[in-house]
């Protein structure tokens, strides 16, 4: 199974930010996943969520903000004083860092202003790159990963899911037909919604199955024994050691 580094290494160091990234290199990762949202002036940062409320030392919106104002507040700080002049990454500058790991896993958020040029701009960066090739966008929002095909037909796609919340009840009984139609390489469940006949469906689709998020050793032994093909983790160390 590959190994999927959640927010970079979020136990060594505060999710989402270079710091993070750069201890998860240190790792025997094979992949990364973060989160982007589009600032006011349209440049594509890094936090999972739409506001800076939980992991800064300010408040509000990211759509609602410049970079250039983004950049004044630290979003290392509540981790601990090591990391405490670090800035919200741009994703140009994420990319340079991580771009030679084999898949780079950007999730889409649902925008609260419903501007979907995120995904635009992401595209645009990794083929600026020439690492479109690693880059394989996840949400679970339908709109988002059709909103990928339109700007660029080749974009690897997953659907992320979580079948204990009720807005998933349109594709609940079939989620590997569900990401079929829309074009998915890959399916990102939770953990708990996955079981071995679903594995098995989507491998008979040619899907890969890229399980969330998978912190417990115990957990890790279900994936394997179901087949899954990575595992998307808080604790890419441990994994890795589980791994060996």
């Amino acid at each position: 199974m590959k190994i999927i580094s959640h927010r970079g290494a979020v136990k060594k160091a505060p999710q989402n930010t270079l710091a993070a990234f750069r201890a998860s290199l240190e790792m025997q990762i094979d992949g990364v996943e973060t989160d982007v949202h589009l600032t006011k002036d349209g440049k594509v940062v890094l936090c999972h969520n739409t506001d800076i409320d939980a992991t800064s030392n300010g408040k509000g919106f990211i759509n609602d903000m410049t970079y250039e104002e983004l950049l004044q507040y630290d979003f290392g700080g509540w981790f601990g004083e090591e990391f405490k002049d670090e800035r919200i990454p741009e994703l140009g500058d994420f990319l340079d860092l991580i771009g030679g790991v084999e898949i780079i896993n950007i999730e889409i958020k649902t925008p609260y202003n419903s501007n979907y040029g995120v995904v635009d701009e992401t595209i645009k960066a990794f083929h600026e790159r020439e690492i479109f090739n690693k880059l394989l966008i996840s949400s679970f929002d339908p709109v988002a990963l059709r909103r990928a095909k339109e700007v660029d037909p080749d974009t690897k796609t997953a659907l992320l899911y979580d079948m204990t919340k009720p807005i998933y009840a349109d594709f609940k009984d079939d989620p590997v037909a569900y990401a079929v139609k829309l074009g998915c390489i890959a399916l990102h469940p939770f953990s708990l919604n996955i079981n071995m006949k679903t594995v098995a469906r989507a491998h008979e689709y040619g899907l890969f199955v890229n399980p969330w998020t998978v912190d417990r050793i115990s957990t890790a032994n279900r994936m394997q024994k179901i087949g899954a093909d990575a595992l998307i983790t808080n604790v890419p160390d441990v994994m890795e050691r589980y791994r060996e």
